[in-house]
């Protein structure tokens, strides 16, 4: 069983509902072969999304995905230190590191994201021993 962070991205493709993402993001929140860390990193990204008009359902959608979570990253000071690091050795940008160092200290093997392969936390991360894959792409 893997230990997956899944990005921001992933969490805004569930919550869609529909779309070219949300299938992917379906099969691999929900796959009994993956276990999943969240971080204090995600709640803040996707928490803007609840004040809109779907905001009950997406509140919804997001606490399933927190409580299915098998650890929680909560972000402090090492976690900063480490996304720090992360972003001064690549062309990571700052919220990515932070997402990175949360999956790495958590001990996640992988990084799920909807990035394009041509992002530079693709070629970045595994440099820190944590592998990156795009949703959808095995």
């Amino acid at each position: 069983m893997s230990l997956i962070y899944p990005d921001t991205g992933v969490l805004l493709a569930l919550a869609q509902g529909d779309g070219r993402w949300h299938a992917a993001a379906v099969a691999t929140l929900g796959s009994a072969d993956v276990r999943i860390v969240t971080s204090d990193m995600i709640w803040l990204e996707v928490l803007p999304s609840t004040h809109g008009p779907r905001g009950a359902v997406l509140r919804d959608i997001y606490a399933a995905v927190f409580q299915r979570a098998s650890l929680h990253h909560a972000v402090d000071v090492r976690t900063l230190r480490l996304a720090r690091s992360i972003a001064e050795s690549s062309p990571v940008g700052g919220a990515d590191a932070i997402h990175a160092a949360a999956a790495l200290l958590a001990g996640a093997a992988e990084f799920v994201t909807t990035e394009a392969e041509t992002k530079p936390l693709h070629a970045a991360l595994p440099r820190h021993g944590l592998r990156v894959r795009r949703l959808g792409v095995p």
